[in-house]
């Protein structure tokens, strides 16, 4: 498995919008799926935010991950945002959501911040696994999510 800046993949855009729309519709229900494909299409970024990676293999593009500034229209107080964190169903279990978010940390670090935030529903526990904790619950598009940091001010 690689992961790779999706600058160098977009041709796997449409899918990862398609994702990205189907998992997360609920959390921006006035964004459509051209406008989640457009705004991927901003993230071609290397060295600035926002910054999107693929993991992809000879099987093709198995998940995303990105580093935004902001990922709620509310706490825009907190920031950078580990977001859009996706694998495809059939590579769940693999490894690769643990290798996009550790190399999305990675570039979190090398731009000075200390700290990372990301949103998830409460019920989860995907992200306590990789070593973050909850900071506050709210309710966001219907539904309960746990706010979320992880210190990255030193390699884990």
């Amino acid at each position: 498995m690689q992961i790779s800046h999706i600058k160098y993949f977009q041709n796997w855009i449409p899918i990862i919008g398609k994702w990205m729309y189907e998992e997360w519709s609920y959390a921006f229900p006035l964004r459509t799926l051209q406008d989640i494909q457009k705004n991927l299409f901003g993230r071609m970024n290397e060295n600035e935010m926002p910054i999107t990676l693929v993991a992809h293999d000879e099987r093709g593009v198995l998940g995303t991950a990105s580093l935004k500034a902001s990922d709620m229209e509310t706490l825009t107080e907190l920031t950078p945002w580990l977001s859009s964190v996706y694998v495809h169903p059939d590579h769940r279990g693999e490894g690769v959501a643990q290798a996009l978010v550790s190399e999305i940390e990675k570039i979190a670090r090398r731009q000075g911040h200390g700290k990372l935030y990301v949103f998830n529903p409460i019920t989860q526990g995907v992200f306590e696994k990789l070593g973050w904790s909850v900071l506050q619950t709210l309710r966001y598009g219907g539904k309960e999510l746990g706010i979320l940091v992880k210190d990255i001010s030193a390699p884990a």
